[in-house]
């Protein structure tokens, strides 16, 4: 079931998208297709060293919720997209039964493993796989779809808009997607590399680098086609207080990725610590800490004008 939330994103073009991607060059046609595919790798790196603590993250709660969101009924079809450890996947395949299909999609080969491995110990039938969700062949899903989600990723995707319109090919008349985008509050680390990033003129930080969507969830749907259903913020996961010194192990494996150009250049790692603590003292509050709290922008887009409930029924 859908909160009541207001009708319009707050989300405005002021240069506060707070939208974190993996590239912003994804819409350049000069993008070469050996950087894509340092970029793959740097995410299934980055990924799939977390696979078996992911779960021990907010992306649980999270998870949780979508699948009251999404109120699947049995005999539906849907599509994990960046499914992650499975932490949707697997509960809803109890929710569709046997005459509805799961699919989990993710690129990085590390979390599927350990989604695999979870679904085997519940016996749940899903099919999970390794791939590209900006880029997925035309086969890639062998039916039509009732729901897709993509739940704490949507901000690491490039070619957001493209991306959706392939999305919702898969969906049959009245299908659903449903996404988030983070806070301006969220992902404090990520926005701090994102600065890294942008200094030392690279894009291989993984969900680091700014992107500039639509004006608000309701135009990013409607540019790729679909109608915006429902825009609303979830609750607050988590509340975190950071000294100066935390996340810097997530820029060190960033530097020290398989594709880094920095791995080896001392000088450079150490020009990014430097901007990293500097940016990060910034933000610190009179107790010398930083605070974050984690919650998102949902939102559902709806493909053609089948009738739903509104926000006020819902």
């Amino acid at each position: 079931m859908l909160p009541v939330a207001p009708t319009k994103s707050p989300w405005t073009n002021s240069g506060r998208t707070g939208v974190v991607c993996l590239s912003c060059q994804g819409d350049d046609p000069a993008s070469s297709s050996q950087q894509r595919l340092d970029q793959e790798a740097a995410m299934d790196y980055a990924f799939g060293s977390r696979a078996r603590s992911y779960d021990n993250a907010f992306h649980r709660q999270m998870a949780d919720d979508y699948l009251k969101w999404i109120d699947l009924e049995p005999g539906q079809n849907i599509v994990d997209m960046a499914c992650g450890t499975g932490l949707i996947s697997i509960p809803a395949k109890s929710f569709v039964g046997p005459s509805g299909h799961v699919v989990g999609i993710d690129i990085s080969g590390g979390m599927l493993a350990e989604a695999r491995r979870k679904a085997k110990e519940a016996g749940a039938d899903i099919t999970f796989l390794q791939d590209d969700v900006t880029d997925l062949k035309d086969d890639s899903i062998p039916f039509q779809v009732d729901v897709i989600t993509c739940a704490a990723a949507f901000l690491l995707l490039r070619n957001q808009i493209p991306t959706l319109r392939q999305w919702s090919s898969y969906l049959k008349p009245g299908g659903r997607i449903i996404l988030d985008i983070p806070t301006e509050s969220s992902r404090l680390i990520g926005q701090v590399m994102a600065l890294v990033a942008q200094e030392l003129k690279t894009d291989l930080f993984y969900g680091t680098t700014r992107a500039e969507l639509a004006d608000s969830l309701h135009d990013l749907f409607e540019s790729a086609g679909l109608r915006p259903l429902h825009v609303f913020p979830s609750r607050v996961y988590r509340t975190v207080e950071y000294e100066i010194y935390n996340g810097l192990d997530k820029l060190l494996q960033a530097l020290d990725g398989p594709n880094s150009p920095w791995r080896q250049n001392l000088e450079v790692r150490d020009r990014a610590i430097e901007i990293y603590v500097n940016e990060f003292a910034k933000r610190m509050g009179r107790n010398g800490m930083v605070r974050e709290d984690i919650w998102f922008y949902v939102g559902v887009g709806v493909k053609g004008d089948i009738a739903y409930p509104s926000l006020a029924e819902a």
